[in-house]
């Protein structure tokens, strides 16, 4: 569809400059996985989150840092429509360096040849996907100083992990 691909490529390229400010990655993940809770739970999907007791703060955008994560949660739930007992995984982990969010399905992983590519705009392997929210979340990643990665084992799993500076 013409009309999508437009707007998709406007969002793509229009991304505003990130506002940040400083928020808790637990009450980030909390709130979204509020908010999909019911979708999952419609589709037999359990979630689990795996945080740290200790607060965890990013520098961040909290608006496209939520928009970033729903876009995972929402490939991996789409990813988990043949699987039985589909598991979303959600990871809090710290280095020294870095904090990481992880998103891992349980579903049947990406094929190598895509996966080196499902971060170039417009490519999907969805039937009505536009090929955006991946690269338009890797480069949200970007402006914070981060980085989005993807790691699959086919048959297996999916993790897409986002990657943030320390302060």
């Amino acid at each position: 569809n013409k009309f999508n691909f437009i707007n998709a490529y406007r969002d793509y390229t229009n991304i505003p400059a990130p506002k940040f400010t400083e928020l808790s990655a637990q009450q980030l993940i909390q709130y979204v996985s509020k908010l999909l809770k019911e979708e999952l739970s419609r589709n037999n999907i359990t979630l689990e989150l795996n945080l740290p007791e200790a607060e965890i703060f990013l520098w961040a955008d909290e608006e496209q840092i939520q928009l970033i994560l729903i876009n995972l949660i929402k490939n991996a739930r789409e990813s988990l429509n043949d699987t039985m007992d589909g598991l979303i995984k959600i990871k809090l982990i710290v280095t020294e360096q870095w904090n990481y969010i992880s998103v891992e399905d349980n579903g049947p992983g990406i094929v190598p040849e895509a996966l080196e590519r499902i971060f170039i705009p417009f490519f999907t392997t969805k039937k009505d996907g536009s090929g955006i929210g991946l690269a338009l979340s890797r480069q949200i990643m970007q402006l914070h100083k981060g980085q989005l990665n993807v790691d699959s084992k086919l048959g297996d799993y999916t993790r897409f992990i986002m990657q943030f500076p320390k302060k």
